[in-house]
């Protein structure tokens, strides 16, 4: 496959010496399929019709009867209970939403990067040129609170507003200042494809008992899958910890090939706006570390997460700016996290071991940890590889 794509850029350019940009470029087509950003994040490219339909993944399928793994105390034990199989309609009832862009608002959430929700809206708009977005950012550093247009955001049917910092508090803002029936969420440095299929996900949604279904986003995590509860002992002592599935799901969507039911999904969903507000939506206290966050919120809330891995979008993983920023403040909010779920520790297990209720040893963050030298509570925060 990466000879073939070789064969196809060196056919098609000025120069056959291919640079170590222009290889990183071929590896990341290779990766994403028909359209992706090219590497210096300029214009959007299409590459060449020879990938597979849809990302094949070894998945595992469990079913509902082992959301409980050995023993559980305390209150987030309650995340274990209330899922049941999704139930589907044979066909759509008739309803309002006869249209993608009569039902659809898409809501951004960026700081700064109107370059980006450029793309993102261009790249959208080839194949929805009526659909609505809402695009939040935040004030400037400097503090100005202008909340003028940017005049690189040109785009109609576009509303921009600027608010407070936090990731939390600007997604939840732009689902509030929707109007449509469903809200789909993304970040500002995705791009659609052909592939992108939103008239599925309104399907799936309008048919199902579905309240949020989330598309693959094509870079280099997974972080689809499932969640369960249990406690992890350490010289007698006992409490609970969140064990994470990337890969594992409960069921397939029946009538929705290549759709699976599961606990959550990538920053790329489309949701039943009211729903996930009457969940009680992103917790706006978090400047970031929302997401996990989100997910187990709508866990508690009873809402059903469907994860469809032939509807794609393109992330453009070059400019990690932001992701820079956060990295010094992150394990705050992951500790915040545990706090307020009462988790000890985060793992990210194997999908295999889901069924054999096994405890895995890939911990992704600690939380609060017992000193039994002297017997006092004591933080203990760190990451360590996931294999």
């Amino acid at each position: 496959m990466i000879f073939q794509l070789l064969t196809w850029y060196t056919n098609n350019s000025a120069s056959t010496k291919l640079s170590a940009r222009q290889l990183a470029y071929l590896k990341a087509v290779y990766r994403s399929g028909v359209t992706v950003f090219d590497a210096d994040g300029t214009h959007l490219v299409n590459g060449p019709e020879t990938y597979p339909k849809y990302p094949t993944f070894d998945m595992v399928l469990v079913g509902y009867g082992q959301t409980r793994m050995g023993n559980c105390s305390g209150p987030a034990c309650v995340l274990n209970e209330g899922r049941k199989p999704i139930k589907v309609a044979p066909r759509r009832e008739p309803s309002h939403c006869q249209m993608v862009t009569e039902c659809v608002t898409i809501t951004v959430k960026t700081k700064g990067r109107i370059r980006w929700v450029n793309k993102l809206i261009r790249s959208v708009r080839q194949e929805y040129p009526d659909i609505k977005f809402v695009v939040v950012d935040e004030f400037d550093t400097n503090g100005n609170k202008s909340d003028s247009r940017p005049s690189a955001l040109p785009h109609s049917g576009v509303t921009y507003v600027k608010t407070m910092p936090g990731i939390g508090y600007g997604r939840k803002v732009a689902l509030m200042l929707a109007e449509t029936k469903y809200a789909l969420v993304t970040d500002d440095d995705f791009a659609f494809t052909a592939r992108t299929n939103l008239t599925k996900m309104v399907d799936l949604l309008e048919r199902s008992t579905a309240d949020i279904v989330g598309g693959y986003v094509n870079d280099h995590g997974f972080f689809d899958g499932l969640f369960r509860v249990a406690d992890r002992c350490v010289l007698g002592r006992c409490a609970p910890s969140q064990y994470n599935y990337a890969g594992a799901f409960y069921e397939q969507v029946p009538l929705f090939e290549h759709c699976f039911v599961g606990d959550r999904v990538k920053n790329f969903f489309l949701a039943d706006r009211q729903a996930v507000l009457a969940a009680g939506s992103w917790d706006t206290s978090r400047p970031f570390f929302e997401h996990e966050d989100f997910f187990v919120q709508m866990r508690r809330s009873g809402l059903t997460v469907v994860f469809c891995n032939d509807v794609m979008v393109n992330h453009n993983t070059t400019d990690r700016y932001l992701a820079a920023l956060r990295t010094p403040h992150q394990w705050v909010m992951a500790r915040h996290f545990l706090g307020k779920w009462g988790f000890t520790a985060v793992y990210e297990c194997n999908r295999h071991m889901y069924l054999q209720q096994a405890n895995c040893e890939s911990w992704q963050m600690a939380g609060p940890q017992l000193n039994y030298r002297d017997g006092n509570p004591a933080m203990a925060f760190e990451q360590k590889r996931v294999v």
